[in-house]
């Protein structure tokens, strides 16, 4: 019977000494972590054990002792500690410590105060000509410390990624290299901490380069009286300003210029035979010109005898040429009657001129070269075409 008494008082001491051991070990609630400025911070001594009787203990910051006389803190008799009006300069590593008992400590946790994420710099916006470098430069802070990323569109880019010519390094400074206009619009400097906390900044790239005229109506043929429309569409930046050049005469009193969209409009209400010739757009900014010609022909008006001369098509009255146009060595008519029966009215020189069978004159160094330069060919016949005989003296 004494034996079994013995065994049954073995079995309680063995058990409270298992409790014990499972006492030895101390934790704080909440396990460290981010803290408001002003807010009450309180700090939860505990056993691991889980059994929730009080804990008589000591509190220690940075490893120095934390008095009771504190008046920004509260030590409670169950072994909370409370940080009064959470202020910077409480942050540190916290750890708490019992003496009841064997000597027991705590792991060390850190509280730290919360700073929401704020930006140190915005992006500013940046405006560079086309082919030149672009930089963007967003710094943020906060607690925890926030990580920069960069968006345009549906791109995501985190630093150390590049895409194409566009990448961002390790501090969050975004660069774009050798600008196009494709480049242009709004970039999105975007700063997250590991609390799911994120803060957006927006800047506008803005890309300069000289006009370029995308499209132009073609060479126009017109009837009389008839209403007629040209476009010109043009690209620049600076926005170009767009003149259009009639006969060398800027923006013609019988013209009515409208935009739309980009594109510049010229409106003839009734075309008259004075309409016809070149029609020139040009598109100016700082950076440069653009020019871009059309040649409008008139149909069924007289062409007028003294300074032009009649191209017909099918026997039939098709546009009018300057005189001086005639006779150039160019096709300014469709069926090439500008550049027949020509004659020069001076003599050639036999020494230094080649007279052609139309009575033109051409240097000798330009027959035989394989293009036509008379106009009917004489230039380059094989019997003008003779052999050259050179002769080498000893």
């Amino acid at each position: 019977m004494l034996s079994w008494l013995k065994v049954i008082v073995l079995l309680i001491v063995t058990h409270e000494l298992n409790g014990q051991v499972l006492e030895q070990g101390l934790k704080i609630l909440p396990e460290g972590g981010y803290f408001q400025r002003n807010e009450n911070v309180t700090l939860s001594c505990i056993s691991t054990s889980g059994q929730s009787r009080p804990i008589l203990a000591s509190w220690y910051k940075n490893n120095a002792i934390i008095l009771s006389d504190n008046n920004d803190v509260i030590i409670d008799y169950n072994g909370s500690l409370t940080i009064k009006n959470f202020q910077p300069h409480d942050e540190g590593y916290y750890q708490c410590e019992s003496k009841r008992g064997e000597f027991r400590q705590s792991r060390v946790v850190a509280v730290i105060l919360f700073v929401p994420l704020y930006f140190i710099q915005h992006p500013v916006d940046v405006t560079v000509r086309r082919g030149a470098a672009a930089t963007f430069y967003c710094f943020a802070d906060g607690s925890p410390k926030p990580k920069l990323s960069w968006r345009k569109g549906d791109v995501y880019l985190t630093p150390g990624q590049r895409f194409g010519r566009i990448q961002v390094l390790e501090d969050g400074t975004l660069e774009i290299g050798n600008v196009q206009a494709q480049d242009e619009g709004v970039y999105t400097c975007i700063a997250t901490n590991n609390m799911n906390h994120s803060r957006m900044s927006n800047t506008s790239l803005t890309v300069m380069y000289p006009p370029v005229i995308v499209n132009m109506s073609t060479d126009t043929i017109a009837t009389k009286d008839t209403r007629l429309t040209l476009q010109c569409e043009v690209k620049g930046n600076p926005v170009p300003a767009v003149t259009w050049v009639i006969k060398d005469d800027v923006q013609s009193k019988y013209t009515k210029i409208m935009t739309q969209d980009g594109i510049h409009y010229l409106n003839i209400a009734r075309v008259q035979n004075s309409h016809e010739g070149k029609f020139i757009c040009e598109a100016k900014n700082k950076l440069g010109t653009a020019r871009k010609e059309l040649f409008l022909n008139v149909q069924g008006r007289t062409c007028r005898a003294n300074d032009e001369f009649t191209c017909h098509y099918h026997g039939i009255d098709a546009h009018c040429i300057p005189k001086a146009w005639v006779c150039d060595m160019d096709k300014d008519c469709a069926d090439n009657i500008d550049e027949q029966n020509c004659v020069d009215i001076k003599s050639c020189s036999s020494l230094y001129d080649f007279a052609c069978s139309n009575g033109r004159c051409i240097p000798w160094s330009s027959t035989c070269d394989g293009d036509n330069d008379c106009g009917d060919n004489t230039d380059e016949h094989r019997d003008s075409c003779k052999l050259l005989i050179v002769v080498v003296c000893p």
